[in-house]
């Protein structure tokens, strides 16, 4: 009897062992797979910062085209409040700047993308980085939300005001025919224009939309600054420190 109680004291001592050797061995494993992790997500941030450097290069030439429109609907603002009839050709001229779109469609963050996609973001081990990472998804919304909005006033307010009241080729003029060989019949006066309240609110209600795009693009470049700086911080922290060798 006393031999078989050894046994099973020997038998329970062996799981016991056994039982903390797996766990033993889960813990190192699960301590590496979290390291490995980690790894991929450095260097996951090394390139995201380098996206974010370059959307927010290409956002300020948006920027720029954004500019340029509001100053030409300023100038047919103007001509139209002080009835300048003597610039009528350039506001047929300008007429062109109703009819762009320069709101952000997107913003190009296709690493970043990927990143949140594959789950890395809650894992980043800094509550404030993280925190300003997920402040990407919500200027992508705001962007979304403003482009459908623009998209909708171009397809149903100023298109079809453009497509009644002005000439395509005024607009848009073609090197290939010119006023001379256009028959009387099918050439536009635009002398009304100034006479036009709908065109005065087609371009205020242009002009309003656009100092929201400018307003927006300007917010998003400023999260996405900040986000940078996080990003860089972040990076600089978990950089592999360089082996140090003491003098003897």
């Amino acid at each position: 009897m006393s031999s078989l109680k050894l046994d099973y004291r020997h038998i329970i001592t062996e799981i016991i062992l056994v039982t903390i050797g797996i766990l033993i061995a889960i813990q190192i494993d699960s301590a590496y797979n979290d390291r490995q992790v980690q790894k991929e997500i450095n260097s996951y941030l090394i390139d995201i910062d380098f996206e974010f450097e370059t959307e927010m290069f290409w956002q300020q030439n948006k920027m720029s085209y954004i500019d340029n429109q509001l100053k030409y609907l300023n100038a047919m603002t103007r001509m139209l409040l002080n009835q300048e009839t003597d610039s009528l050709r350039y506001l047929v001229g300008y007429a062109e700047f109703l009819g762009q779109n320069n709101a952000v469609d997107f913003y190009d963050f296709p690493i970043l993308d990927e990143f949140i996609k594959l789950e890395y973001l809650n894992k980043i081990e800094d509550d404030s980085l993280k925190l300003w990472i997920k402040e990407y998804s919500k200027i992508v919304g705001y962007t979304q939300d403003n482009w459908e909005y623009s998209t909708q006033q171009d397809a149903n307010v100023i298109q079809p005001f453009l497509f009644e009241n002005f000439l395509h080729r005024d607009i848009f003029p073609d090197p290939l025919f010119d006023d001379k060989i256009t028959p009387k019949k099918l050439r536009k006066s635009y002398k009304n224009l100034f006479n036009n309240i709908d065109f005065l609110n087609i371009i205020s209600l242009k002009r309003q939309t656009i100092k929201s795009d400018r307003e927006l693009l300007n917010s998003s470049m400023k999260w996405f600054g900040d986000i940078r700086r996080n990003i860089i911080r972040y990076n600089k922290d978990n950089e592999p420190k360089p082996w140090i060798v003491k003098a003897k």
